[in-house]
């Protein structure tokens, strides 16, 4: 015979119970009731989990940078955007020299030189444009240097600013720049940074 189990709900110890989870009930009513009746406790554990989740993410680099690049390549669409705009003319893929159409989400803030193999240039503006994001930035891994169909990164920044400037910032970005190191609360006051930018130009254009 089974060893007697007391049941959560209304206490009684009986040899006929249920099991669910690690707590014993007389039968799936009870077990439902006890559930019903302390559905607090199961809220406030998931708060602490989530706030245990949170405190842990907030020292987390990976973390930070995550929500950080984020920030920086929706400041930077704007930017490259506003660069065109202001010019009067349609805004461009970087690489490929289409324009978006009215397609949403079309752009993204395509790296010339790549986050995993140069971090020290994630957040450097210099090493960032507009660019169709499926075709060239995802498909064509940035499409650095072109193909039959397109002309590249590297000759769309001698279009866009011409070849001094696009040498200069070749130049640059070739470069050795050391690495950051930077610790969470210095990203996290980047990222705050990169933030007030945005709602400055957000502003200014609902105000325009």
């Amino acid at each position: 015979m089974a060893n007697k189990r007391k049941c959560k709900h209304c206490k009684t110890s009986t040899h006929d119970f249920v099991v669910l989870g690690v707590m014993a009930f007389c039968n799936v009513d009870h077990a439902t009731k006890y559930a019903y009746a302390n559905k607090h406790k199961g809220a406030a554990i998931k708060r602490r989990a989530a706030h245990s989740i949170a405190k842990k993410d907030k020292t987390n680099l990976a973390h930070q940078h995550k929500l950080t690049q984020v920030s920086f390549n929706k400041l930077r669409r704007m930017q490259c955007i506003k660069f065109y705009t202001d010019k009067g003319i349609q805004p461009v893929c970087i690489s490929c020299g289409r324009e978006a159409k009215g397609k949403v989400g079309y752009f993204c803030c395509g790296h010339n030189k790549t986050r995993g193999e140069y971090p020290e240039l994630a957040y450097d503006e210099i090493n960032t444009e507009l660019q169709c994001n499926k075709s060239c930035n995802m498909e064509l891994s940035g499409n650095i240097n072109g193909n039959k169909t397109t002309h590249g990164y590297i000759e769309g920044l001698i279009i866009k600013y011409g070849e001094e400037e696009a040498k200069r910032r070749m130049d640059y970005l070739e470069e050795n720049h050391p690495p950051k190191n930077l610790k969470w609360f210095e990203i996290k006051e980047l990222r705050a940074k990169i933030n007030k930018q945005i709602r400055a130009m957000e502003l200014t254009k609902t105000n325009s």
